[in-house]
């Protein structure tokens, strides 16, 4: 099953071979949008193809055309393609893609990082595009104004006046370790990698994957299942508890399925009370109205269940039987109304992401709902550190946790997911390189008990 595992790649970012990528990705990504409308147009029952997504991370757009002599032609449809820059990765978080483009020429952003492989799906491929094989000495990516308050006085510690980035230097030691070989030098390694990335595709798409790999995804499908009949019988159970909130936390690991969960929700709510559903409204809270995607998934996959009162991806409002379903962003005014706080028994708060939210943001949704999901990653790397589990959670009288377990977007163990945690846990990082690397590992994420916090300069 090693093949259909997700893999990472490094590509010199020479004008060749990123023309040729772009117009190998152009002619893939066209070949399973023709496969989805033919299967659309066919008469079985068989659900279309989706398109295979591709997110592109980038300072500056990329301006390449994909066919020779026509000028002024974006490089790859829009339609299936992401841009953003580094800074903005929140903005993708509860979206799925098939292959991720980084290009790292400005250094490499743990953040960003962390958060987009979280994104990649079943035999998806990243790929870093970087000006060098040589990633040790890319430049460092820490932000300016900190590079410019580094002392200079002791040549070991002045990493970023050095020009030296030691987290670069731990970056590049773990790819090798963990993909050896993986550095395209040339057009035919390219051709090879990006053409069986495509037969990884057609087959994820049209549902055609072995059946070891079927197996692996229906164990996580089941406890996913269960997690939800779990979830649903405690919000029920506690709904007329009249002394204490009722507030659940759904934690996972990236890639777990707990997005997908939160869209089932209505409908295993009204299989379960389907006389008298305990709550007429259900808000989800998500960063953009592209992070719904995930989630609705996971509500219109139940769609034959409500004779056609779902509406479609652009709507922020769905009825379903009694329930009223409205979309927000963490900002929407509407959210903490005197309406919704006077008479919220019946409302369900369900929010995406928690972790990436501030703890006050957390604490007023706390004053303004009764019953809310919180849904969040189990390491948490998403601009707020790790307030949500240090102080949010601590801060709760009662509350009930349920997490899942098995990866349910690819299969595990998943060297990418490997990699990723390897380093950006301290333990993890310097265990795995030898001692004289290790004590050159300054920059990064380290634990400090508060002695060495007091000691340390």
């Amino acid at each position: 099953m090693t093949q259909y595992m997700r893999n990472m790649y490094l590509v010199k970012s020479e004008p060749n071979l990123m023309q040729l990528c772009i117009q190998i990705l152009a002619q893939h990504c066209n070949t399973l949008n023709q496969n989805s409308s033919c299967n659309a147009q066919s008469h079985d029952k068989k659900p279309p193809l989706a398109h295979a997504r591709v997110l592109w991370i980038s300072e500056t757009p990329p301006e390449f055309d994909v066919h020779d002599g026509i000028s002024g032609q974006r490089f790859i449809n829009a339609e299936y393609v992401t841009h953003i820059q580094p800074k903005h990765y929140r903005q993708i978080l509860g979206q799925e893609f098939s292959i991720i483009i980084y290009d790292i020429a400005d250094g490499i952003r743990a953040n960003p990082l962390y958060a987009v492989i979280g994104t990649l799906q079943l035999g998806g491929i990243m790929v870093l595009l970087s000006p060098t094989t040589d990633m040790a000495s890319l430049p460092s990516a820490l932000p300016r104004s900190y590079s410019e308050s580094v002392s200079v006085g002791d040549p070991s510690t002045s990493f970023v006046k050095s020009g030296v980035s030691h987290f670069n230097q731990l970056f590049a030691d773990l790819f090798e370790e963990f993909f050896p070989n993986h550095i395209v030098a040339n057009a035919k390694q390219l051709h090879i990698y990006l053409d069986s990335w495509m037969e990884k595709q057609v087959q994820r798409l049209g549902k055609n994957l072995p059946p070891l790999v079927n197996q692996q995804l229906d164990i996580a499908i089941k406890e996913q299942s269960i997690i939800g009949k779990l979830l649903v019988d405690d919000l029920l159970f506690k709904h007329g508890a009249m002394d204490q909130k009722n507030i659940h936390v759904l934690q996972a690991d990236r890639g777990r399925g707990k997005s997908d969960l939160l869209g089932q929700l209505p409908s295993l709510l009204l299989q379960a009370n389907e006389n008298d559903c305990l709550f007429t409204q259900i808000i989800y809270v998500t960063q953009s109205n592209e992070a719904t995607h995930t989630i609705r998934n996971g509500l219109y996959r139940f769609e034959d269940l409500f004779k056609g009162h779902l509406k479609g991806l652009e709507n922020r409002t769905e009825n379903i039987g009694p329930i009223h379903l409205r979309f927000c962003s963490p900002d929407d005014p509407i959210l903490f109304t005197f309406a919704n706080q006077k008479d919220n028994r019946r409302t369900l708060l369900l929010v995406d992401e928690a972790a990436s939210l501030p703890v006050y943001w957390l604490q007023q949704a706390l004053s303004y709902y009764s019953s809310i999901v919180f849904a969040t990653t189990t390491h948490g790397y998403e601009n707020n550190g790790m307030g949500f589990s240090l102080s949010f959670l601590p801060s709760l009288e009662h509350y009930t946790t349920h997490r899942l377990t098995h990866p349910i977007r690819f299969i595990a163990p998943c060297p990418l997911e490997n990699f990723a945690e390897t380093l950006l846990s301290p333990l993890k990082a310097t265990n795995a390189l030898p001692t004289q690397k290790n004590r050159q590992v300054r920059d990064g994420l380290h634990f400090l008990n508060h002695k060495q916090l007091m000691t340390t300069p």
